[in-house]
């Protein structure tokens, strides 16, 4: 006579004792990586400081890049107000023009 097949509440019994066994697998090996060691957590310390330290310079990185594309910018500006500074000196025998004095006055600049 052939073995019947496992009915409904045989297969839910099955399953609950697999999980049961799973759990009890899981629970055996938790104390084990549930305790954090001191050389773990020295570890992730040393790590969490590092990522600190190259966010802290890509910020700073950034920030300075910033700062001298901004200076080079200004050095444009600056050497194109001299320039129009010494032309318009040129055109008018010695004298800067005023509307090119005030801007040269307004960005702190020093005139020819």
């Amino acid at each position: 006579m052939p073995k019947k097949e496992p009915g409904f509440a045989e297969r839910l019994q099955t399953a609950a004792k697999a999980k049961k066994g799973q759990l009890e697998k899981i629970r055996a090996l938790a104390p084990a990586n549930g305790v954090p060691s001191a050389e773990g957590q020295a570890a992730r310390l040393e790590a969490e400081a590092a990522r600190k330290m190259r966010t802290a310079g890509r910020k700073y990185s950034d920030r300075v890049g910033a700062q001298e594309r901004e200076a080079q910018c200004w050095g444009a500006v600056v050497k194109a107000a001299s320039i129009r500074a010494s032309q318009a000196k040129d055109r008018s025998h010695g004298a800067i023009h005023p509307v090119l004095l005030q801007s040269l006055v307004a960005m702190d600049l020093p005139w020819p």
